[in-house]
């Protein structure tokens, strides 16, 4: 992203849980890649935690249940 001019970097752990990997690897990983771009910032948002629509979602996909026409 800095190569291709990024002056805002924002992670955002595709996660359903704030585990280990989403509170310590991956800020850590953030962190290690953006020593020496000072000039660029850079942040790690929660996770993307549990959602009421998820598991219409997965029912949806599964096709157990009709798509819903709200977007």
């Amino acid at each position: 992203c800095i190569g291709d001019g990024a002056t805002e970097i924002i992670v955002h752990p595709y996660m359903l849980s704030p585990g280990r990997h989403a509170t310590t690897d991956i800020p850590a990983m953030v962190n290690e890649a953006a020593t020496g771009h000072r000039d660029v910032s850079v942040r790690v948002t929660g996770p993307l935690g549990l959602h009421d629509k998820l598991g219409q979602v997965v029912l949806e996909r599964a096709g157990l249940l009709e798509p819903s026409l709200q977007s």
